[in-house]
C-alpha cells in the first residue's frame, strides 16, 4: 500500500475549527464541528460529489532510478463527504505503487480515500490510498485501515508482460462491489449523485 496525504485539500467543517468560545479560556475546547457536519447526513455518510476523474495512468518499467516497476495514477481534484465530512482537493494528486512483487494475475489495485473525524485541536487530514488487492478480497500484510471510513474512488487493473495498465469503467446504473479483508465496499462512480437519480429513475420506469 502507498498513501498520500495531499496538501491541497480543504475541510469543512474539521474538529479544529467552530469553537463556540473564546480562546485561551477553560471552556474553548467546545466545538460545533461535528454538529455542523451533520447537516450533511441526506447525502449519506460518504460519496462522492463531483471529480476524482483519473488524469493519467501510467506503467513505469523499471529503470536506473528504481528497481521496480511502477504504476502512477494521476486524479483530477474533486469533492466528497467522507464521515459526514465535507472535503475538497483543489488540486491534482499523483500517487505510486511498485508493483513488480505483485501478481497480476490473482489481483488488482484499489485507488481509496480514508477519512475519519476525530474531535481533536489540530487539523486531521483525509489520506489517499493505492493498495493492492488479490481476487479473493485480501490485502498483503493486512495494511487495510477498515477501522476508517473509504470510498473506493478506482479498481486498476496492471499487466506486467505487456507493461500496462487499465481502469474500470464505472457502470452508472449497476452498483459494483469490492470485497477488501472481509469487509464489502461499493466502487463509488464518479458524480454519485446523478448515479443515484439513474438509479430511481431505473427502478421507477421497470
Amino acid at each position: 500500500m502507498t498513501v498520500l496525504t495531499p496538501t491541497n485539500q480543504t475541510i469543512s467543517i474539521n474538529s479544529s475549527d467552530g469553537r463556540i468560545f473564546d480562546f485561551n479560556t477553560s471552556s474553548s475546547r467546545v466545538y460545533l464541528g461535528e454538529t455542523i457536519n451533520s447537516l450533511l447526513k441526506p447525502f449519506g455518510k460518504s460519496c462522492v460529489l463531483t471529480g476524482f476523474n483519473i488524469k493519467t495512468l501510467e506503467y513505469i518499467e523499471s529503470n536506473s532510478e528504481s528497481s521496480s516497476d511502477i504504476v502512477r495514477v494521476t486524479l483530477n481534484p474533486g469533492e466528497m463527504i467522507i464521515d459526514t465530512t465535507f472535503i475538497k482537493y483543489v488540486e491534482d494528486n499523483s500517487i505510486d505503487i511498485e508493483v513488480s512483487s505483485f501478481d497480476d494475475k490473482n489481483g488488482f489495485l484499489v485507488l481509496s480515500t480514508m477519512f475519519n473525524y476525530v474531535t481533536i485541536s489540530s487539523k486531521n487530514f483525509s489520506k489517499l490510498m493505492l493498495t493492492y488487492v488479490t481476487n479473493d478480497g485480501c490485502v498483503p500484510n493486512r495494511v487495510w485501515y477498515n477501522d476508517c471510513q473509504n470510498i473506493i474512488l478506482h479498481k486498476i487493473y496492471f499487466d506486467k508482460t505487456k507493461k500496462s495498465v487499465r481502469a474500470k469503467i464505472n457502470d452508472i446504473v449497476n452498483k459494483n462491489y469490492i470485497l477488501i479483508e472481509n469487509v464489502k465496499y461499493e466502487l463509488y462512480p464518479l458524480d454519485n449523485i446523478s448515479k443515484r437519480i439513474a438509479l430511481m429513475m431505473n427502478s421507477y420506469f421497470s
